[in-house]
């Protein structure tokens, strides 16, 4: 952490402030989920004792609410967190009390909530003997316990004598300044001391001093480089007299290229006193002064002469030019003089006034100029004329010299960053050709190139490492592929690299090592031209800004090419949706060949064009042709039972496809139909409207019931040539959907019944008679009938009455006959009508056995016939008129009319007795 340089110049109390935070600052990262996801809690503590401020960092919240717990503090309200977020955005976060009574506070954020710090002040409870904070995520899990310290600046203070108003004493010094015990030489002389683990350097620190002590390597002068430093000057009065209180003589801050460097490095060192160990002030040591060289001075004592253009006793800082005599008789110069704000030696804002100052020193390469600013002094410059007359180089060492008398002076440094450098690998290679890694590869248009660089800094570099950044520098023609950096192994979001044109940053870096740090990106050539050269180069920078590397150059040359273009067309002959055409590049003369490509659901069909051959002056086009995959599309029609209801549906269909079955009237009117034969449409398939064809045949169904209305179930009798027999049809009333049984239902069964009395028989009875199904609004269903010619009555008794024989003959017209002769005929083809018989199958017998013979006769149409044991026509049916006769109906009571008659001749013999015999009637079909 550096102290803001403005802020030194706000006043002792801000000064004091700053500095009582940033000088006790405990890090502690509390819990650590992965790079993304870290969740950091810092404690830094403040002037006053018992007090700390918690510094809460959640890089990525999650939606939901936070928990604070603070225990053993005193209460943290919900106003106090809200006050203390930084990036605080209504919309996004919301701090609430949980109304409990205790100290726990809710934090809400929103969706997309990106980040959350928060910095919040807590006062150690009298009581407590332990304070601790604890922080749950929304699923009350704990992601951060931390014990609270609050000793640590108490402890400080005292030690070193803090006092309020003013950063006081040499001793006490930022703790972010770096180590330099790897970046200096041994130091030459007595002065220059390394103290507290190198974080501050001791220029000189007593009476009779004189030192330097110089870096182990050059700076590069033709790059750009700062140092950021704090600075302490002494305590004591600026001026000319010798009390003890006056602080003398001063110090300096070098760079220089004195050739001794190389050889007797421990001999670089100037002059005490005046010559503050860097000029020669005198003619007695006009020689002894460091060559090649200018000093930048913090003289806080005024030497009369030597300083005569100094007009102030306050202190002063300048460019000096070492030469032979650095004296007023030599004309000594001060180059971009700053003098303290007082003119008095003793003011409270003089050089030497017990206080660390911010120290600012800046080289800008394309000017040749050293700028440096100084806390309670300003800034100010000096531009060095020529590198090789100044130095003999254009690179030089640095360091610091310092020199005391008989006065004394306490001068240190801390310094937070010093100048690096660092040395790079920088190659490319082509993918998209598989080409070898090299500093130079040929590409194509569209090609895409991999550039690996390795980053090594140097010793020096890694002090001040932190918060440094690297800068790709891509050429026109080249394009960055987004997402594909990564630095020392890991992904690198776009999010996080400042993206402009053709520069690409990485910043806040930790360049912590001297070790290789690698970086890897990927860019696609986009130029149209050929016959040109493409350099990248890489590029760090301190964190400050200055230079402390470039890469050598990495080159993608693009040779004088051509081009040939592949289109991915259907069947139709337009461009394949999703597809996009692809043109290689490639050297005039190459060879090329191109197969088509797999598209998913297309079939490649054929080719149009050449797809192999060799780059031309003149584009080349070529067109692969696909045809696209099609399935079969099933659309049943089906009852609740899955039964068809009509013919399927089935259609080819694109695959991945999307089709509206609500639009196809093939399938409408067949749902049309079925409407009107009163179904109802009671399923559906998914996304009728926006069906999806999968790569595989596919069926869908629509499912319809029948809907509740009346029907009429008809039951038919029909007769062997299948007439329906008039008069015995039943109709009986049903609903649709319903199932009869016809041997429940009574008029159908008692129609059966009159019927076989009518002289039918059931011949075939339905197939569905137990289970009639009523689907439609009209069913009939039938029962076959067969006609039959039978004699459907007889009489069982002829009785002739009593007869008195007296030898003379006997006749009767008109016998009792208790049932009528009757046939019926039912068939439905009578046309060869039939005849009836009679037979006299036992004679008239007496009880005695006497037998009447020839007694029978039967008269039909005026022929009288003598019944005996042949069977003798007795009536014809000649018209083929089919129904029910009723023969006896015809027989008459007198003479000559027909009928069965009873005749005794005069001559017959006959017994006294009952005479009982048995006439046996037969219908047959046709004629005799």
């Amino acid at each position: 952490m550096k102290i803001g340089k403005k802020s030194w110049v706000l006043g002792s109390i801000i000064v004091l402030l700053l500095t009582a935070v940033l000088v006790i600052w405990n890090n502690d990262i509390s819990l650590i989920r992965g790079a993304e996801t870290e969740t950091i809690v810092k404690t830094r503590t403040t002037l006053e004792e018992d007090k700390l401020l918690i510094d809460i960092s959640i890089p990525n919240p999650e939606s939901g609410e936070y928990t604070f717990d603070f225990e053993g503090v005193d209460e943290v309200t919900a106003e106090t967190i809200e006050a203390g977020i930084i990036n605080k955005d209504e919309d996004k976060v919301a701090v609430l009390d949980n109304g409990d009574g205790t100290s726990k506070k809710v934090v809400f954020f929103s969706e997309d909530a990106q980040s959350f710090d928060l910095t919040v002040e807590v006062q150690k409870s009298d009581d407590s003997e332990q304070s601790v904070i604890r922080l749950f995520d929304p699923k009350g899990g704990l992601i951060v316990e931390r014990n609270l310290d609050f000793t640590a600046l108490a402890e400080f203070s005292a030690a070193n004598e803090l006092r309020t108003g003013s950063w006081s004493g040499a001793n006490v010094f930022p703790t972010d300044s770096i180590s330099l015990s790897d970046v200096f030489r041994s130091p030459i002389g007595s002065g220059p001391n390394l103290m507290d683990e190198g974080r501050v350097l001791q220029i000189v620190g007593g009476n009779s001093q004189t030192g330097a002590i110089w870096s182990k390597r050059k700076i590069n002068l033709l790059r750009d480089f700062s140092f950021t430093s704090y600075i302490y000057l002494g305590n004591g009065n600026n001026g000319t007299t010798t009390s003890n209180s006056t602080v003398a003589d001063g110090i300096t801050m070098a760079f220089q290229n004195d050739p001794r460097m190389e050889t007797t490095p421990n001999t670089v060192v100037g002059p005490g006193g005046a010559g503050l160990g860097i000029y020669s002030v005198n003619s007695a040591n006009s020689s002894n002064f460091i060559r090649n060289a200018i000093a930048l001075e913090f003289d806080p004592f005024n030497n009369g002469n030597i300083d005569s253009n100094v007009s102030t006793s306050g202190g002063h800082i300048a460019v000096m030019i070492p030469a032979g005599r650095n004296d007023q008789s030599a004309n000594r110069t001060h180059h971009g003089l700053l003098v303290a704000p007082t003119n008095s030696a003793t003011a409270a804002d003089r050089m030497s006034n017990d206080t660390w100052r911010t120290l600012d020193i800046r080289w800008d390469a394309a000017t040749r100029t050293l700028h440096y600013t100084i806390d309670g002094f300003g800034s100010n410059s000096y531009t060095v004329a020529n590198l090789n007359t100044a130095f003999g180089g254009t690179s030089v060492y640095w360091g610091f010299t310092g020199a005391t008398g008989q006065l004394m002076m306490d001068a240190r440094i801390a310094m937070t960053e010093i100048p690096g450098n660092t040395t790079h690998d920088l190659k490319v290679q082509n993918i998209t050709q598989s080409s070898a890694i090299d500093t130079t590869v040929k590409a194509f248009k569209n090609d895409t190139v991999r550039f690996t660089d390795s980053i090594v800094p140097d010793e020096d570099a890694i002090l001040s490492g932190d918060g440094a950044s690297v800068v790709i520098n891509l050429p026109e023609g080249l394009a960055y592929k987004s997402g594909t950096v990564f630095f020392d192994g890991n992904p690198v979001d776009d999010s996080q690299l400042e993206i402009s044109n053709q520069t690409i940053k990485l910043s806040n870096l930790q360049l912590t090592t001297s070790r290789a740090y690698d970086l890897t990106f990927d860019a696609e050539v986009t130029t149209d031209d050929d016959d040109i050269s493409l350099a990248t180069v890489v590029e760090v920078f301190s964190a400050s800004g200055a230079a402390w590397g470039i890469s050598g150059e990495a080159v993608v040359t693009i040779p004088n090419i051509g081009s040939v273009t592949f289109h991915y067309l259907n069947d139709s002959g337009t461009p394949i949706a999703g597809v996009n055409s692809k043109t290689i590049y490639g050297e005039l003369g190459e060879g090329f060949s191109e197969s088509p490509q797999a598209i998913p659901y297309y079939t490649y069909d054929r080719t149009e064009g050449s797809a192999t051959g060799n780059f031309t002056d003149t584009p080349q086009t070529v067109n692969f042709y696909y045809k696209r995959n099609q399935v079969s599309l099933t659309v049943r029609f089906v009852d609740e039972e899955d039964n068809n209801l009509r013919t399927p549906i089935t259609q080819l269909k694109d695959v991945v496809s999307i089709v509206d079955l609500t639009g196809d009237t093939a399938i409408t009117a067949v749902i049309d139909d079925l409407l009107g034969d009163h179904y109802e449409v009671i399923a559906r398939p998914d996304d009728e409207d926006r069906l999806e064809i999968p790569e595989t045949n596919i069926t869908v169904k629509y499912v319809f019931k029948q809907t509740d209305i009346s029907s009429v179930l008809t039951v038919e009798f029909v007769n062997e040539v299948n007439q329906v027999l008039s008069g015995y049809t039943v109709t009986i009333d049903a609903q649709i959907g319903d199932t009869i049984n016809l041997l429940q239902q009574p008029n159908v069964t008692a129609q059966l019944a009159n019927l076989e009395t009518a002289g039918y028989e059931i011949a075939e009875r339905p197939s569905n008679e137990t289970a009639v199904a009523i689907n439609a609004a009209t069913v009939t269903v039938q029962y076959k009938i067969r006609g039959l010619l039978s004699l459907t009555s007889v009489p069982s008794a002829l009785d002739f009455g009593s007869l008195t024989y007296n030898a003379t003959a006997k006749r009767v017209e008109n016998p009792y006959f208790d049932e009528n002769l009757v046939v019926t005929d039912t068939r439905a083809s009578a046309e060869d009508g039939w005849h009836l018989t009679a037979t006299l199958s036992a004679p008239m017998k007496n009880q005695d056995g006497k037998i009447l013979n020839n007694a029978l006769r039967y008269v039909y149409n005026g022929d009288e016939t003598i019944l005996d044991s042949n069977a003798v026509p007795v009536y014809l049916n000649t018209t083929g008129a089919a129904g029910v006769l009723n023969i006896s109906d015809t027989w008459g009571d007198s003479a000559g009319t027909d009928g069965v008659k009873l005749q005794i001749e005069s001559s017959d013999i006959v017994y006294t007795g009952d005479y009982v015999g048995v006439i046996t009637w037969k219908v047959m079909a046709g004629q005799p």
